[in-house]
C-alpha cells in the first residue's frame, strides 16, 4: 500500500532512481502485505509498519535490500552484490527479487501480517 504518511519527500529532494523502476520495487510485494511504501531522501523505499526500511531503489535498474550477513551468500547466488560503500548489511540487486524483500520484512520486526 502506498502510504500517503510515508511519502518523505520533503527538503526539495527529487527522484534519484527512474520512475519505472520505483514501480518495479513497489510491485515486489503486493499491496496486501502491510509494508510502507513511499520516498526517502529522493529514494523509492519499502519499509516495515514500524518505519524501518529494508529496500530502496537506485539509478535505472538497482533495487538494494537490507538483509541479514547469514543471508549474503544466497543472495549473492542470485545475482546479489555487496558492496561495503552502501552499509554493511545491503545487498544490491539488478531488479531484485521478490523472494528476498520477504526473508527482509519478515526479519527486520516478524511482521508478514495483512492490513
Amino acid at each position: 500500500m502506498r502510504d500517503p504518511e510515508f511519502r518523505g519527500l520533503l527538503g526539495g529532494y527529487q527522484a534519484t532512481a527512474h520512475p519505472d523502476l520505483t514501480e518495479v520495487l513497489y510491485d515486489l510485494i503486493p499491496d496486501s502485505v502491510a509494508v510502507r511504501k513511499g520516498y526517502a531522501f529522493g529514494r523509492a523505499v519499502m519499509a516495515t509498519p514500524t518505519g524501518l526500511a529494508f529496500a530502496y531503489t537506485g539509478g535505472t535498474h538497482y533495487i538494494f535490500l537490507k538483509l541479514p550477513k547469514e543471508r549474503f551468500d544466497d543472495a549473492r547466488e542470485d545475482g546479489g552484490r555487496f558492496d561495503p560503500t552502501y552499509g554493511e548489511d545491503w545487498i544490491e540487486f539488478r531488479l531484485g527479487g521478490p523472494r528476498w524483500l520477504f526473508i527482509r520484512l519478515e526479519a527486520s520486526d516478524g511482521s508478514m501480517g495483512k492490513h
